[in-house]
């Protein structure tokens, strides 16, 4: 749980950014115990991840439904 002094920006992207460094830690670990996944049919995760908001989002593509403005934002970044 979190507090109310804790919901924020800045502490929920420290927390996502850890869970992150796990994460890149599990796959290396992984990697080095299966060497065959190291092949670009498995490519790695990204070093750092992209925080985007709702509403930039549909700065960038207003007359896309929902879903199809967070596909067409992947191949814009």
């Amino acid at each position: 749980m979190i507090t109310d002094e804790q919901r924020n920006l800045q502490f929920l992207t420290e927390v996502v950014e850890k869970i992150w460094k796990v994460l890149k830690g599990a796959e290396a670990h992984v990697q080095q115990l299966f060497p065959q996944l190291k092949t670009d049919k498995y490519p790695n995760l990204p070093e750092k991840l992209a925080f985007l908001h709702a509403e930039d989002i549909l700065d960038r593509c207003p007359d896309l439904p929902r879903k199809q403005r967070e596909t067409a934002i992947m191949k814009l970044n």
